[in-house]
């Protein structure tokens, strides 16, 4: 009879103890249900947070395959990067700022949920980043911007245009 009384006492306890506990859930769990390996930059991660502002780590990510990433107390922020088909260059697609934690644990992001705004997006500030829209570094040159700077006009005095005036 003690036993069990002394059992119960315990165990009510623990679950008094428990539910008082704050519990964050600010890591974030992401799959990868995309076509291709996904990487992502963590920019919560102290190895990301250098003076010389270059990353330090990056969670590679296999075609469905998921990783959990972040700190518990804090809010997510992360980049996702795709491979580009039939080549080896990288393409920053996708910035995410945690607004709050999951209520029921860890949110989980798929990458379609990113491209269509749905799951637990809502947790998060999503910004596309546009990556077609990064022209080549020849189009900034001043002499590209100069239309005019290729025409040839003939001129009077131009031996090969005009029969030779």
């Amino acid at each position: 009879m003690i036993s069990s009384y002394n059992n119960k006492r315990v165990c009510l306890s623990l679950l008094l103890a428990i539910s008082c506990i704050d519990l964050y859930s600010c890591m974030t769990t992401f799959l990868n249900d995309g076509s291709g390996p996904v990487i992502i930059l963590d920019h919560v991660n102290p190895h990301n947070t250098n003076s010389a502002n270059k990353p330090g780590s990056l969670i590679l990510i296999p075609k469905n395959t998921s990783r959990r990433f972040g700190k518990a107390d804090e809010h997510a922020h992360f980049t996702v990067y795709t491979k580009q088909p039939k080549s080896q260059t990288l393409t920053a697609c996708y910035e995410a700022v945690q607004n709050e934690c999951g209520k029921n644990g860890n949110p989980l992001i798929k990458l379609s949920d990113l491209k269509n705004n749905t799951g637990e997006t809502r947790l998060f500030t999503i910004t596309p980043l546009m990556s077609g829209s990064h022209g080549s570094m020849v189009n900034q040159l001043p002499s590209m911007q100069r239309a005019d700077i290729y025409k040839e006009e003939p001129t009077a005095h131009c031996s090969a245009c005009n029969g030779g005036k």
